[in-house]
């Protein structure tokens, strides 16, 4: 089962590297540049191996070892002819907001890293086709189309499986599965501070970021789980760290490779908006069936009250009762229905309580929040 780590431990030591070569980077850049990389190796080799139909055990061992070996002989090769490594600088001293800080975002990785270690994967999205296509392909010893009644599990981005497929195959289990996500959330983090950071942020904007971060609901949710939401915003967030750094005049080679890789595998992981937006590797069904119809200012009133009502729920009914009348009376004002079809393409329109499912937790206390930061602050 430990074997299902190997592509953790390779990553975390390519992080190391890229940290002693790579000192003005510094660590949060090294290590989100590592799991890029990473992520860029998964797709290589997933993908070379699915051409000779060798997706298996002893591939797969072979595929992870090597770069372990590589990285463990280059460390002990810099540790025995340099006097004295060079790491990339690290923050000030911690002090006593930093430790909250840390400890905070640690109780959070801790109690989601502990279910996702307790309960299987149970999703409705992870039994209908992000683990079946893993054992389709286990089966087959190749990432191929295979005949199913759910033709979704052939159709959607593959690359958040693919990294379940590596650890499913290697440790003969799924136990690992849910760690997919669960780490894209702990990488987040860390992204998400590198992001603020960029813009000038000092240390308690990145904490009050990353606390933004873990804190909403359907994260939580889903890293403990095999969604792949996570995944994609990882890549979402080293494209935009890479993008401002491009911005800001760092055009170096580095920079323009990681943006490339990462936008790739976002796009390998959940190509849901290029799709419904009719890009050239889209069509525009999508884009037909979820587009506003009604381009004038009573559409979008309406988009907007509806879409901040996703986030307005309490978990009293009196008070969502006088929520829901609200937004109807708005509708009753500029004449047109809270259903209508020009601007609600799947109907009927509801109002929902907080709700803890992975596919439709909202953000109820963000919500609330902004709006008393927007009006008091």
């Amino acid at each position: 089962m430990l074997l299902g780590l190997l592509p953790l431990v390779d990553t975390s030591l390519l992080a190391v590297i890229l940290a002693t070569r790579k000192t003005r980077w510094g660590w949060k850049r090294c290590f989100i540049r590592a799991v890029v990389l990473s992520g860029s190796y998964v797709v290589i080799t997933t993908e070379a191996l699915s051409c000779f139909k060798e997706l298996n055990r002893p591939a797969l061992v072979g595929v992870w070892a090597v770069p372990l070996v590589l990285e463990i002989s280059w460390l002990l090769y810099q540790a025995r002819s340099m006097p004295s490594i060079q790491w990339p600088k690290l923050s000030p001293r911690l002090n006593g907001f930093s430790l909250l800080g840390w400890g905070a975002l640690g109780v959070v990785l801790l109690i989601t890293g502990i279910s996702a270690w307790i309960w299987m994967p149970n999703t409705w999205d992870s039994l209908n086709y992000h683990l079946p296509r893993v054992a389709h392909w286990t089966q087959e010893h190749a990432v191929v189309h295979f005949a199913t009644g759910i033709e979704v599990q052939n159709g959607i981005g593959p690359f958040a499986e693919y990294i379940i497929l590596h650890t499913y195959i290697l440790s003969l289990s799924d136990r690992w599965a849910n760690f997919v996500e669960w780490f894209a959330m702990a990488a987040s983090i860390i992204g998400v501070m590198l992001l603020v950071e960029s813009f000038g942020g000092k240390r308690t904007a990145q904490f009050l970021s990353a606390a933004l971060l873990v804190s909403l609901p359907m994260g939580i949710a889903q890293a403990t789980s095999t969604m792949t939401d996570y995944v994609v915003a990882l890549f979402l967030l080293a494209v935009a760290i890479e993008s401002v750094s491009l911005y800001l005049g760092n055009k170096d080679l580095w920079t323009i490779i990681i943006l490339g890789l990462a936008a790739g595998m976002a796009i390998c992981t959940k190509p849901t908006n290029m799709d419904t937006y009719g890009n050239p590797i889209g069509t525009t069904k999508l884009a037909n069936v979820h587009t506003n119809e009604l381009m004038t200012p009573r559409g979008w009133i309406s988009n907007i009250v509806r879409h901040a009502s996703l986030h307005a729920g309490t978990p009293w009914e009196s008070v969502n009762r006088v929520i829901l009348r609200g937004i109807i009376k708005i509708h009753l004002l500029i004449d047109l229905s809270v259903d209508d079809p020009r601007t609600t393409s799947i109907g009927p329109y509801m109002f929902w309580k907080p709700r803890t499912e992975e596919s439709f937790a909202g953000n109820s206390a963000h919500a609330y929040l902004y709006v008393f930061v927007l009006f008091f602050m």
